[in-house]
């Protein structure tokens, strides 16, 4: 049986118990975003999200720096289809 981390769940239970809203468009919120930084800040990981499903997309990061997290970022969400980085909250 596959165990999953406690940080998947505890990062998907608080999604589901929250109602967000995309400040730029005003809408209820489809995706959201958050960072996860290692011990001693040496590791990063990107998570984003999607809130009726719970799907899950891994933002890879080299580093815990602020340039390492807009380029994970970035490479997760150009991926993306355009509408629904309209529909992205960050904590």
């Amino acid at each position: 049986m596959a165990r999953f981390p406690i940080w998947l769940a505890f990062t998907y239970d608080r999604q589901r118990s929250r109602s967000l809203k995309c400040p730029a468009i005003g809408m209820p919120a489809q995706w959201e975003g958050d960072l996860i930084k290692g011990k001693n800040n040496a590791s990063a990981v990107g998570t984003l999200v999607k809130l009726s499903s719970g799907y899950l997309i891994l933002a890879k990061m080299n580093d815990a720096t602020a340039t390492s997290a807009v380029e994970g970022f970035s490479a997760a969400l150009n991926r993306m289809p355009t509408t629904a980085r309209k529909t992205l909250t960050y904590d």
